[in-house]
């Protein structure tokens, strides 16, 4: 079964997010399929808010932090705005499809620099993992 932890004294967002992924994987047995071979962790970065969470992932579980993930596989930098939006685009291949006015606005969001993912090429898979996760679609 897969679980979700938070560690320490969650701030807010960190609260958000792991109520929101155990919803999504207790109504979908497929994005709890997601956790029973993910490894990594993912950094995100709200500036405009001033927080900042860590995911942490291995087989079966999430783990979800308040603060920095030191050596992050993949780092996400956006306002709360945009980040809030992300959990609503409509993905293809689990990544933003860019088909959608949804999606277009987040490609226009990584052309302008609102929107920065670090770790890419090689945190593609995870980033694909945090978007299906994430995701309420």
């Amino acid at each position: 079964m897969a679980e979700v932890h938070l560690e320490g004294e969650p701030n807010g967002l960190a609260s958000m997010v792991a109520g929101l992924v155990e919803a999504n994987i207790a109504r979908d047995a497929a994005r709890a399929r997601l956790l029973a071979s993910t490894r990594g962790a993912a950094q995100i970065d709200v500036p405009d808010a001033g927080v900042t969470i860590g995911l942490k992932f291995v087989p079966g579980a999430l783990t979800v932090t308040s603060g920095a993930v030191p050596g992050a596989d993949l780092r996400i930098t956006t306002d709360a705005e945009t980040l809030m939006s992300l959990s609503t685009v409509p993905l293809r291949l689990g990544l933003p499809d860019a088909l959608s006015s949804e999606g277009r606005g987040v490609v226009f969001k990584l052309l302008t620099r609102g929107l920065k993912v670090r770790g890419l090429p090689f945190g593609l898979p995870l980033l694909r993992t945090v978007n299906r996760l994430l995701s309420v679609n």
